[in-house]
């Protein structure tokens, strides 16, 4: 991830619509499931709502993944109004025969003006305000979002090939052209290892903007795929023998002067002091972070051991089987590498919302450098083949293998559930308990293409 500063992408005129129609702009929120929930309305009517919003039942964040709404605090009572954060315009052209798509974000505030408790958008920047009021500094990040792409009588070409990459005809451009339109940096799309399987890996922004623009890239992924006649799947396992989608978030912190703060060539690894406290509080939490960063069923047959997705607690340089990793251009001169640098969490999945996991990630790493942790130890080689002496006097433990276990591990951690308003907490799991429940007794298989279906 390259922390070089960048302009923000301008934004976008409200005042310019097509004259041979009325277009629709959709007003977006994700709710606790990493669903985006939608209200239409008029583009030309989008300013004069920024005040206001639309209206919506306090209940929809209790609207579960396949229809019906789970028990809620709210019932019929209540309302939130969604407001419009017009810096978050998407209008995405008309590119050939691709109509276009025109999106905004919102906030979600009570009926006293204050940001609503299941808001999970508020929910990122209050870490983020906590994180810079605390030690001035600022976060950063980017997501690698995989799916698998299918359609009647697509018949994937072998994984990362040039033919599986021509096999796609224009959509690729087409998609990219889209993101670019949307201010959206695409820095790779590849051909993955999986069956029909695709990768695309964005620039990394800084604050809320960096969960905005995840919501926004998956969004265009599926429009632009749906138009081509495929269906984009960012299920985290779409059958038990295909390869997992994950969605690996990279990010990285600096000062109020702009300067990098996780480098230090003086240091192992050259993880700074401050840097290896924000991990080893990512690391002493991970367990409660889990229920975030994989929130389905079925993310879980991604986690473990030899999956290439992090099975353990393990923290080390360029190591794909720890759940938090040091990316470092060792080759790169400064101050080049020194902005580069940058550290990758692995065990997050695109069937959440990245709001949620941020805001969990930064607030753990803030709790680590206010407690002054001392950085995790490295671990160099894969942790499933040391034995458990060794894992054990690194403190290394496997990660929860169901949500909920993860769940459980929540409820023990009295400190990672202060970070959540408590109608967000209560809502958010039952919820998954709900989730679980129905999918209690469920074939791996069935389970697989029932999420499948759903992300």
């Amino acid at each position: 991830m390259n922390n070089t500063l960048s302009q923000p992408a301008s934004t976008p005129t409200l005042s310019t619509h097509s004259e041979e129609r009325t277009e629709i702009v959709a007003l977006g929120w994700q709710d606790l499931c990493g669903i985006t929930r939608v209200r239409g309305l008029p583009l030309k009517d989008l300013e004069a709502k920024a005040a206001t919003g639309l209206g919506f039942p306090a209940c929809g964040q209790a609207l579960t993944v396949s229809g019906g709404i789970a028990p809620n605090r709210w019932g019929p009572i209540d309302d939130v109004r969604q407001i419009p954060a017009l810096d978050t315009l998407v209008r995405v052209p008309r590119i050939g025969d691709y109509p276009g798509l025109n999106v905004v974000l919102a906030d979600s505030i009570d009926g006293q003006g204050q940001a609503f408790a299941c808001c999970t958008r508020s929910l990122f920047k209050d870490a983020l305000r906590r994180l810079s009021d605390t030690t001035g500094l600022e976060f950063a990040a980017s997501f690698e979002h995989e799916f698998t792409l299918s359609k009647p009588g697509f018949q994937p070409e072998l994984c990362m090939t040039l033919d599986a990459l021509q096999a796609l005809g224009a959509l690729p451009s087409v998609l990219v052209t889209a993101l670019d339109r949307a201010g959206i940096v695409c820095e790779a799309f590849e051909p993955e290892f999986g069956s029909g399987q695709y990768e695309l890996s964005v620039g990394h922004d800084w604050g809320v903007a960096a969960a905005d623009k995840a919501v926004l890239t998956r969004e265009i992924i599926r429009d632009v795929s749906r138009h081509f006649g495929y269906r984009a799947s960012f299920c985290p396992k779409i059958a038990p023998s295909a390869a997992g989608n994950g969605a690996h978030i990279h990010f990285s912190l600096r000062d109020k002067n702009g300067n990098p703060v996780l480098f230090d060539p003086a240091r192992p690894n050259a993880l700074s002091a401050l840097g290896g406290s924000f991990a080893a509080g990512v690391i002493r939490h991970i367990n409660s972070i889990m229920c975030f960063a994989s929130s389905t069923p079925v993310g879980y047959m991604r986690i473990g051991p030899g999956k290439w997705s992090s099975g353990y607690n393990a923290f080390g340089l360029a190591n794909r089987e720890a759940v938090l990793r040091i990316c470092d251009l060792q080759m790169t001169p400064e101050p080049k590498r020194q902005r580069s640098y940058n550290l990758e969490f692995r065990a997050a999945d695109n069937a959440g919302n990245p709001y949620l996991v941020l805001a969990m990630i930064v607030r753990a790493g803030l709790q680590g450098i206010v407690e002054k942790l001392q950085s995790p130890p490295s671990i160099s080689v894969d942790p499933a083949k040391l034995d458990e002496a060794e894992r054990m006097r690194h403190g290394i433990k496997p990660l929860p293998s169901s949500l909920d276990e993860a769940l459980q591990h929540l409820d023990r951690d009295e400190v990672a559930r202060s970070w959540l308003p408590d109608a967000l907490y209560e809502t958010f799991v039952t919820l998954k308990r709900k989730e679980i429940s129905a999918t209690d007794g469920l074939t791996p298989e069935d389970l697989c293409a029932r999420y499948a279906r759903i992300f």
